[in-house]
């Protein structure tokens, strides 16, 4: 896919074929990277998968976190608005946990700057009118690891390095910084369709504290529980099945 370089946010679109007709942005979970969704580029042929990098995970490790919520969704949301214009093509958003959060509130600025998504994808993560259960910074470093061991989305080996170990809480927990300090505007969406998958082993989030979603949308919105756990996304064909269950 040939596009002009500088999209600092989507540093793989060279992966792309190009023949794709419509484009699909990927918000990953707290401590992930555009790694997550590397499998699944090119896994249905009609579909660009473009992973997003956020400042300071995956191949912009050098560089600052963005922990201001709406410099990140300005920075994003240009970034998403000029390529899909320059591509011409339509396109959706989906986000897993945290990357929910950032998929449900670049939705929000897209309609406002007159280039909305045709679809939000959400997985895992609770209604933004809802408080959100699970760990929160002010219970410190060990309880983050706690927290990391029972979501599951963590090689076990991890945990067996200490140096790597710290060097990946310091990121896993810069996003739960930036979790922490989200604050619902009140605002809905009014022509994007929203789409809401869990998984029915996740320990924080159900059917109960996800339903309030159908209500931050005037358009489509529907709801969609999968086996599996927090991570359910990332596991066997789940990706793909989600995008089959959001079209209509």
């Amino acid at each position: 896919m040939r596009t002009r370089l500088g999209y600092k946010s989507f540093p793989y679109l060279h992966r792309l074929s190009g023949n794709e007709r419509q484009l699909l942005f990927c918000f990953h979970h707290a401590g992930g990277s555009a790694s997550a969704f590397f499998r699944n580029i090119g896994k249905a042929a009609d579909i660009a998968v473009i992973p997003t990098e956020l400042p300071a995970h995956g191949s912009r490790m050098e560089e600052e976190p963005l922990c201001d919520w709406d410099r990140l969704i300005s920075h994003l949301c240009g970034e998403i608005s000029e390529l899909s214009e320059q591509l011409r093509k339509p396109f959706s958003l989906i986000g897993c946990s945290l990357g929910s959060l950032i998929a449900f509130e670049c939705a929000l600025r897209l309609e406002k700057m007159g280039t909305p998504a045709e679809r939000a994808i959400i997985c895992s993560h609770s209604s933004p009118d809802v408080v959100s259960p699970g760990y929160k910074t002010s219970m410190g470093r060990e309880r983050l690891i706690d927290e990391v061991k029972l979501l599951s989305g963590t090689d076990s080996a991890l945990f067996e390095n200490k140096d790597v170990l710290d060097f990946y809480l310091d990121v896993i927990y810069g996003d739960y910084l930036l979790h922490d300090s989200y604050v619902y505007s009140g605002a809905m969406l009014k022509s994007t369709d929203l789409y809401v998958f869990c998984g029915r082993s996740d320990p924080y989030f159900n059917r109960d504290n996800m339903k309030n979603w159908q209500k931050m949308t005037s358009a489509h919105s529907s709801y969609t529980e999968f086996d599996g756990g927090h991570f359910f996304l990332y596991e066997g064909d789940n990706f793909r099945k989600v995008l089959d269950k959001s079209r209509r």
